[in-house]
Formats: structure tokens, C-alpha cells, sequence
């Protein structure tokens, strides 16, 4: 009598498609990046006196961050090869360019290394705009944006949550980098008298360049996401509340978190309310315009709870618009109007 013995079954593969236990490792360990970008900018920040060392904890935890997302990318692409036999395989839909991004990424933290050491280290803006700083902020955003740009290439309408987690970090990709002038920390307008550091005129424009500046980087993100999917239920709360809390602990402000909870409540409500798309353009081009004018009245709101608002109301009040309008205009690039798309069809056949 013959023994039969079953094959184990395998399970038929997607080719291409990130699984959930792929997606949520790599949003955790971009999770670990750029809380150790921020720790180290906390850092900066509040130094007493100019750094002499390029090897420092805070420095540590930024590239074993590195580190560890490139043994998570390297590993899964040797697993796939040995598996596949393909070079088109090694990773999943999206992630290549994470992947390039990790490799620059170490090539531009060995760049960094060899610049303190000819140059020196840069305090404050110039920390910023050092060539192997930019290169890193660059690199960085490749890396951060993998699961959103995953979730953009493959089907479905509606945005999963490491995709959302991943615009909040490629978000904060570049508010990092807008670390200059950032109403998160930079408060110019907090206080019952004009900051000491400057005349009002001055922190006047450099508060409201400050805001512009912010709503125009969120409304980018959220034009992105509208423009591909649906949003669920919270996904403005979530999305303001990461990037707060990786921003405002870098000048000891964390009470501003209360800010992305109140625009990100608010937005979300306007979601639900006005459900902009392509398919809807006045909801979109009006959604642009609401969410980030009610993210700047919550800034306001908290301020004048906490702090005091020490700008003329016609200057606090005028923000609100000013910062609404940025939105609405740039809702424009991303969804043209009715006699623009004619245009564009017309210019295509």
C-alpha cells in the first residue's frame, strides 16, 4: 500500500505587494529615523555652548535608525532573491527607492562626517542649509515616503494607515527642514510683549512667513492624499499630531501639540462635511482653503490660552485668511479649473 504524503501548500504570492507585517516594521523603524532627526535637533537646539564631537548619543540614535531600516531592507531583499530568482522581485512595489534612499542616506552621513571635520559644526540656520544636511533631509524623505508612495501604485481607493503614517513622516521630512522659521518654534507671536530678540515688525513678518510657510507643507501632503484617496476617519488628527509632537518638543513647546489636535479635529470634521475629491472640485478647492485657516485659528487659541498673543488683532486675525488663501491657491496646481482641464484635453488629442 502506498504511502501518499501531501505537498505543503504554498500560498499563491501578489507579486509586488508589500504584506502588513512588511509595511508596519518599516513604518516603525522610519518611526525610530526621525524621532532620532528631531532628538538630535532637540539637542541643537539647546545647546549651552558650540558642539566639538560629530560622535554623540543623539547622533547614534539618528544612524542606528539608518542602520536598522537598511538590515530590514537588505535582508528582505536577499530572501527575495533567494525565493524569486528575479532582480524585479527584491522588494515590494514602492520600496526601490526607499531603498536608493538608504544607500544615499549612509553616503551622506559618511559626506557629513567628513564636513565637520574640515568646516566644523554649524549652529542654527547654517546647521540647516550645509550641503550634507540638505542631501540627508533629501535621502530621508525617499526612505519615509516608501509607504505612501507603496499604497499610491497598487489598487484601492481608500488610504491605509501606514500610508497615512508615512505622509506624516515625509511631512515632517520637511517641516525639519523648514526648522527656521516654524510657528512651533519659533512662537513670534506667544507673549504678552514684543520678543526681545527683534523689532515687532520683524517677528510680525517672520511669524506670519512662519505660518504661510507651514499651511503651504500641509496643504502639499493633503492635496497628495485627496487626490488619490479617501481619507478614514481621524486621518488629519493623526497625520498633524505626529508631526507636532516630533517638532514642538525641539524648542521645549509641547504644549503646541493641542494645536494639531484642535486643526486636526476640525479638518477632519470638514472632511466629513464638505467629502472633497477630483470628483467634487468646489469641496476640494474649498476644503484647501478651510483646513488650514481652522489649523491657524487653533494655533491662535492655544496661544492666547496659554501664552498670551501679544500681535495686533488686525495681524492674528488677518492670518487666518491669508493662511486659507495659500491653501485655496495651491489647490489650483494640484486640481486646474473647469476651463484649464479644457485647455490641457484639448492640448493632448
Amino acid at each position: 500500500m502506498a504511502i501518499v504524503t501531501s505537498a505543503p501548500i504554498r500560498r499563491p504570492r501578489q507579486p509586488g505587494v508589500a504584506s502588513a507585517r512588511f509595511t508596519w516594521t518599516f513604518v516603525a523603524l522610519c518611526c525610530w529615523l526621525m524621532a532620532g532627526a528631531y532628538l538630535d535637533s532637540w539637542h541643537h537646539h539647546n545647546l549651552q555652548r558650540p558642539e566639538t564631537s560629530f560622535l554623540t548619543p543623539y547622533h547614534f540614535l539618528l544612524y542606528s535608525g539608518i542602520a536598522a531600516i537598511g538590515i530590514f531592507l537588505a535582508i528582505n531583499v536577499w530572501r527575495n532573491y533567494r525565493r524569486y530568482g528575479t532582480w524585479e522581485e527584491l522588494l515590494p512595489d514602492g520600496y526601490g527607492v526607499s531603498l536608493l534612499g538608504t544607500v544615499l542616506f549612509g553616503i551622506g552621513g559618511a559626506l557629513d562626517f567628513v564636513w565637520h571635520a574640515r568646516f566644523g559644526i554649524e549652529l542654527s540656520v547654517a546647521a540647516l542649509f550645509s550641503p550634507p544636511h540638505l542631501f540627508l533631509m533629501l535621502t530621508g524623505g525617499l526612505i519615509v515616503s516608501g509607504p505612501l508612495r507603496a499604497a499610491m501604485r497598487r489598487g484601492g481607493n481608500r488610504a491605509t494607515w501606514p500610508a497615512i503614517i508615512s505622509g506624516a513622516l515625509t511631512l515632517s521630512m520637511l517641516t525639519f527642514f523648514l526648522q527656521f522659521d516654524q510657528p512651533f518654534i519659533d512662537r513670534w507671536a506667544a507673549g504678552t510683549a514684543v520678543d526681545p530678540r527683534g523689532p515687532y515688525w520683524m517677528e510680525e513678518e517672520l511669524g506670519m512667513i512662519g505660518l504661510i510657510l507651514y499651511s503651504a507643507a500641509v496643504v502639499g501632503l493633503l492635496v497628495i492624499l485627496l487626490r488619490r484617496f479617501e481619507l478614514p476617519t481621524g486621518a488629519l488628527t493623526v497625520t498633524l499630531s505626529i508631526n507636532a509632537l516630533l517638532v514642538s518638543p525641539v524648542a521645549n513647546h509641547t504644549e503646541l501639540v493641542m494645536v494639531a489636535l484642535l486643526g486636526g479635529a476640525a479638518g477632519d470634521l470638514l472632511l466629513y462635511v464638505l467629502r472633497p475629491s477630483p470628483a467634487r472640485p468646489k469641496a476640494f478647492h474649498a476644503f484647501m482653503f478651510a483646513a488650514p485657516a481652522a489649523l491657524t485659528v487653533a494655533y491662535f487659541v492655544v496661544l492666547g490660552s496659554t501664552t498670551g498673543v501679544w500681535w495686533e488683532p488686525t495681524i492674528w486675525t488677518g492670518a487666518v485668511p491669508v493662511t486659507g488663501m495659500v491653501g485655496w491657491l495651491v489647490s489650483f496646481i494640484a486640481l486646474p479649473g473647469e476651463s484649464a482641464r479644457a485647455r490641457i484635453a484639448a492640448q493632448t488629442l
